[in-house]
């Protein structure tokens, strides 16, 4: 299949920017983004709560309100700049082409509803398959993500279900058009570490057989290291490093980063080390700080960090950072 961008990556956004008016002022939610995927890769981007990591899929894939916000920059996918598509061109790309999970599946999936009829919806807009061919499309897809009884559960309500069988329902949903392009937002959150670990098998399996490129957002950078080809960190609304998984984790050059690899547990570390917390709190989105957003929590901030905002430049092959601070000082902190 041919590439989606100027450059032949399946999905390559530039400069992607939103704001988002609100009574309290101007949320600057994403301030210049820019990445690439190719198929069959996965993507992860990390980051705490507010960095911009789902405003940035949620702006790509337009399912954020136009007004209130506004969103400029480019998204290609599949030849299109998705942003300049209308609403109905649109409509055809999401749950076809691009399938996306959310991160609370008793909020996503309609109470009134059964699971098949839900499942079904996506495919009727865009499969064109009859009753009986939607029907076993609809048990298929619940066998392929690991329900028993397909059967049964087509039939039954989301509150009837537990939050696992729910979030594969939603997984299920995603891939029955099989997508291109899985955009899968903290789906492990709700749930326990044994059924996290389930999904995540599940959508390692399922990307393999289908072919699927994946976005992975999440907070949590314990589950990325086996999960993901590279990772980028977003803080304040912007990339702040981007690499390969390993490069990333064995050679951090961002005091974001490093602050981040620092709260989680490790197994190759002397137990008696102990995690840390990065200091203070995250900016407000609606007045962020002149120079580098994270420079108020930075042990290693210059001068030039409170008035000046660092580019996010190459440092070598893939690995790319926005920061000031010298890479000997970095490398030595985190060994």
């Amino acid at each position: 299949m041919s590439g989606g961008g100027p450059s032949g990556h399946l999905l390559e956004v530039h400069d992607l920017t939103t704001r988002i008016a609100t009574e309290d002022g101007v949320v600057q939610a994403v301030n210049g983004v820019s990445f690439y995927l190719d198929d069959g890769e996965t993507l992860a981007v990390v980051g705490e709560s507010g960095s911009g990591k789902t405003v940035t899929m949620l702006s790509i894939t337009r399912l954020i309100a136009d007004p209130p916000a506004r969103v400029t920059g480019e998204a290609w996918f599949a030849g299109a700049d998705l942003l300049q598509l209308n609403g109905e061109a649109m409509r055809r790309v999401r749950g076809s082409t691009i399938g996306m999970i959310f991160q609370d599946p008793m909020t996503s999936l309609d109470p009134v509803f059964t699971i098949g009829n839900q499942i079904e919806e996506a495919m009727r807009s865009h499969l064109k398959l009859g009753k009986r061919a939607l029907r076993e499309r609809v048990l298929d897809l619940l066998a392929m993500v690991n329900i028993a009884n397909p059967d049964r559960v087509a039939d039954a309500y989301p509150h009837q279900l537990s939050g696992g069988m729910n979030q594969r329902v939603m997984l299920a949903i995603a891939i029955s058009c099989a997508p291109r392009l899985l955009i899968a937002d903290e789906p492990t959150t709700a749930l326990d570490i044994t059924t996290q670990a389930q999904l995540l098998e599940l959508i390692r399996r399922l990307q393999g057989d289908l072919g699927m490129a994946v976005i992975w957002i999440t907070h949590d950078l314990g589950i990325v290291a086996g999960l993901a080809d590279r990772m980028q960190v977003m803080y304040g609304g912007r990339i702040v490093e981007s690499a390969d998984v390993e490069t990333l984790y064995n050679d951090p050059l961002h005091p974001y980063t490093l602050g981040l690899l620092s709260c989680v547990p490790r197994l190759d570390r002397d137990r008696s080390d102990r995690l840390t917390s990065i200091p203070g709190s995250p900016p407000r989105m609606i007045d962020l700080p002149a120079g580098c957003t994270f420079a108020p929590r930075c042990s290693f901030r210059l001068e030039r960090c409170a008035t000046q905002t660092p580019d996010l430049d190459v440092v070598e092959g893939v690995h790319s950072r926005a920061c000031w601070a010298a890479t000997s000082a970095l490398r030595e902190a985190a060994r």
